[in-house]
């Protein structure tokens, strides 16, 4: 057990054997081969149950389909053990506020309300891109030795089965051809902002250089400050991110000024952070369709919930139009259901 100086002070689990990493997640040494699965024999195997994971394809808006990798439930609890117990403790960069504790899209999306420009650039396959050898390089640097840094990465990575991939474009094979990060594994969005550690760095001290704001949400990148930053930031960051080991999506680079709609994941940012105008008329004629005595939706508890949770949302974002959309719904449930809209709603 050696860490690195960055990692040394971290109060990790000591993992020195095979046997000692089967100890701490609970398994057995056959266990151990069988769940990492290093040969890759059981993930391929035609009998399902044999396999690992559960597969889902999603579409893709940019075309393609999404892989959604959910390990089934030994695997998972093994997963989380070692996100508890190892990833988390390590540090990501203050300037990534995805999937770490404390930090949310709103946080990053609020350092670039009110500039002159926004830019955003989207990470392509982000998980998937991220290979064993680094997962591996990572519990490396951690002090693992290299018979237990095989089996932790094993854990966290996932070859698709090639009755999957052939559901794929011829492009984008590859990538799950071989050991990488499965979108779906809890141990996942660690391990990315970890290893997207110094790109983060790299790109956070180009935007302090330019005087400029800097944020990274899971694959999306934003900058933003004065007008003047574009054209340095549009050359630059491509080179870095190819650097870095990573891939831009070019076709959703966007240059945004202040005469324009400026977002960053989603959230509006030319004042202050705000919904898209597009997003509150849906919301609102969804409400106002809802109070039609034809319309059953409200009955529907897991309907309720779900454009709750939206109202609630908006409410995060911008306070007084999440608050206008509430009230609309009250008075549509009181019109509907015959209450009195002088009484108070329950809603």
């Amino acid at each position: 057990m050696a860490p690195t100086d960055a990692f040394v002070a971290l109060e990790l689990p000591k993992l020195t054997t095979a046997d000692a990493l089967a100890d701490w997640v609970g398994l057995s040494l056959d266990q151990l081969a069988y769940h990492s699965d290093l040969q890759n024999r059981f993930e391929e195997h035609g009998d399902m149950a044999v396999n690992h994971y559960h597969y889902h394809l999603k579409p893709k808006s940019s075309g393609g389909q999404r892989v959604i990798e959910a390990p089934k439930k030994r695997l998972k609890t093994i997963q989380r053990r070692i996100l508890t117990g190892i990833l988390n403790p390590v540090a990501s960069h203050p300037d990534t506020f995805g999937f770490v504790r404390g930090r949310n899209c709103l946080d990053g999306a609020a350092r670039h309300a009110g500039e002159q420009a926004v830019l955003c650039f989207d990470l392509k396959d982000f998980f998937p891109s991220i290979g064993y050898a680094r997962v591996f390089g990572l519990f490396r640097y951690l002090g693992y030795p290299h018979t237990v840094a095989r089996h932790l990465s094993a854990f966290c990575t996932n070859v698709t089965p090639s009755r999957i991939v052939e559901h794929l474009r011829p492009e984008d094979r590859p990538l799950y051809k071989t050991p990488h990060l499965p979108q779906g594994a809890p141990t996942s969005p660690s391990l990315a902002n970890l290893l997207a550690y110094t790109l983060d760095k790299r790109l956070s001290a180009l935007a302090r250089s330019l005087n400029a704001n800097f944020s990274r949400y899971a694959d999306d990148l934003a900058f933003s400050g004065d007008s003047f930053i574009a054209a340095t930031l549009v050359r630059t960051v491509p080179s870095i991110v190819e650097e870095e080991g990573f891939t831009l999506n070019t076709k959703k680079t966007r240059v945004t000024s202040a005469s324009s709609r400026q977002s960053v994941t989603g959230i509006v940012v030319n004042q202050h952070l705000n919904i898209d105008r597009k997003t509150f008329d849906r919301l609102k004629a969804i409400i106002h369709a809802c109070g039609k005595p034809e319309d059953t939706r409200l009955n529907d508890p897991a309907f309720c919930a779900s454009l709750i949770g939206k109202l609630d949302w908006c409410e995060r974002v911008n306070p007084g139009r999440g608050q206008k959309l509430k009230t609309l719904l009250s008075r549509s449930i009181d019109r509907k259901f015959g209450r009195d809209e002088t009484a108070p709603s329950k809603t």
